[in-house]
């Protein structure tokens, strides 16, 4: 018994979703048919007055003027923004060891990269000089270190 239960009762289920698929299929193609209409007659509108339907509706609330500033300010823009207009950029960065990175870039890509290496010097390494001891007369010698010497100038 529960078997034809089932059956009747997925019969009946299956009636119902085919008639809810059929109706879903039919508004489905009447609101893509009411869609692309009103596609088309957008479409249609800017092909002859070259509005879009935000400048269309500016127009008829009487924006005349600020539809001609729309328009002047999107030909300003156009004009300012050039393709061949080439940003050449050059970045000067101490390294800790001294030396100097010079780093060119071109519209944000690297064209040229050098190190310059410092000049040294040599100065008295404190760090690992003993301390001098009042009684002792004897010279100890001081140890040196090369410590890079900037000049800006140079750079």
């Amino acid at each position: 018994m529960r078997i034809q239960t089932d059956t009747t009762d997925s019969t009946a289920t299956m009636t119902s979703t085919a008639g809810t698929a059929a109706k879903t299929t039919a508004s489905t193609t009447d609101f893509q048919a009411i869609y692309n209409s009103k596609v088309q007659e957008l479409w249609e509108d800017f092909a002859e007055t070259g509005l879009t339907a935000a400048d269309q509706a500016l127009k008829k609330a009487g924006g005349e003027e600020a539809l001609e500033l729309k328009k002047e300010i999107e030909k300003r823009k156009k004009a300012s923004q050039h393709p061949q207009t080439a940003q050449k950029e050059t970045i000067h960065k101490y390294m800790p060891d001294g030396s100097l990175l010079t780093i060119t870039t071109k519209n944000g890509q690297v064209v040229e990269q050098y190190r310059k290496k410092p000049h040294m010097v040599d100065v008295p390494d404190l760090a690992s000089t003993p301390p001098k001891d009042p009684n002792d007369t004897a010279i100890t010698p001081v140890k040196l270190k090369q410590v890079p010497k900037r000049n800006l100038l140079e750079d």
